[in-house]
């Protein structure tokens, strides 16, 4: 079976994945957990699927520090001593 770009696939090694590029020797499938990789067509055995893609997990950016605010220094202690 020739399958397209776009295809869901399940390979029984990694699992569930869509294939981003394919052709008569190679085909390349992005997993379900992100990891790509790449197959010889002629040799990998893929089995058509209807699941759906997972929606990816949203990545936290990173947060900007706040500028840092100068203390006010305080004046020191006299101690009460005249010069």
């Amino acid at each position: 079976m020739a399958f397209r770009a776009g295809d869901r696939v399940h390979q029984h090694t990694y699992g569930l994945g869509e294939i981003v590029e394919a052709n008569q020797d190679r085909v390349t499938i992005e997993f379900d957990d992100g990891i790509t990789r790449k197959f010889a067509a002629a040799l990998v055995h893929l089995e058509p699927t209807t699941i759906p893609r997972p929606p990816k997990p949203q990545v936290a950016g990173r947060r900007r520090q706040k500028a840092a605010v100068p203390t006010p220094r305080r004046a020191a202690p006299s101690n009460g001593a005249a010069s």
